[in-house]
């Protein structure tokens, strides 16, 4: 199943749904604290659209994860798996330039240790300027980690997301992560050596997790 082609989620809402308000009331819990039954079947329906634009290789347990938390009612959940995927992908991304390369473009060491050590801001930024992804991804992948650090399950949340929230956070993980993206443009040895990058897109400062 390539990208491009269709992808048929099985057709379960109608089973989970019911499941949720009998657990909530079993718990003595308000059913609300979910996702209601029309978003639920709002995000499901959207998702086989936005999933199409992710490459085969990078339809991981992760991506199982988050449909089940979606099935679930756990929007909170669900954009933690899809962001931590995410997050993966462009390590691998970086791996696959070369880290010896960015070693040596950097001028000091750069090892596989670092790379994991990477906090998620400073991973977009290396990104970047490895032109691994555009300014455009920069700033659409940058504002998905503004929201997974804000209202996921990651961190007490500030709030919630809807199903429209939830349906644009993915397809932005999916654009410019977890498919085809890339940016032709070589990368300029200057940024490392003045070692600062110049920003289209300036950002307040925030958790750099």
């Amino acid at each position: 199943m390539g990208k491009g082609q269709n992808i048929q989620l099985p057709a379960i809402i109608d089973h989970t749904t019911p499941a949720l308000t009998v657990l909530t009331r079993a718990l003595g819990i308000p059913r609300d604290i979910l996702a209601s039954d029309e978003e639920i079947k709002t995000a499901w329906t959207s998702l086989p659209h936005v999933l199409r634009k992710i490459l085969p290789r990078s339809r991981t347990e992760e991506l199982a994860k988050m449909c089940v938390a979606v099935a679930s009612g756990l929007f909170d959940s669900a954009i933690n798996y899809i962001w931590n995927l995410s997050i993966t992908v462009l390590r691998q991304k970086v791996r696959d330039f070369g880290l010896n390369v960015v070693a040596q473009l950097r001028g000091k060491q750069f090892d596989e240790e670092m790379l994991l050590e990477l906090k998620d801001a400073e991973l977009l930024n290396l990104c970047l300027e490895l032109n691994l992804i555009t300014e455009e991804g920069f700033f659409f992948l940058d504002q998905c980690r503004d929201i997974r650090n804000n209202f996921s399950a990651a961190h007490p949340a500030a709030g919630t997301i809807d199903d429209s929230e939830f349906i644009s956070f993915v397809n932005r993980c999916a654009k410019y992560a977890l498919g085809h993206e890339y940016n032709p443009v070589g990368v300029e040895s200057r940024v490392y050596q003045s070692h600062q990058r110049p920003k289209i897109y300036q950002v307040p400062e925030r958790r750099m997790d």
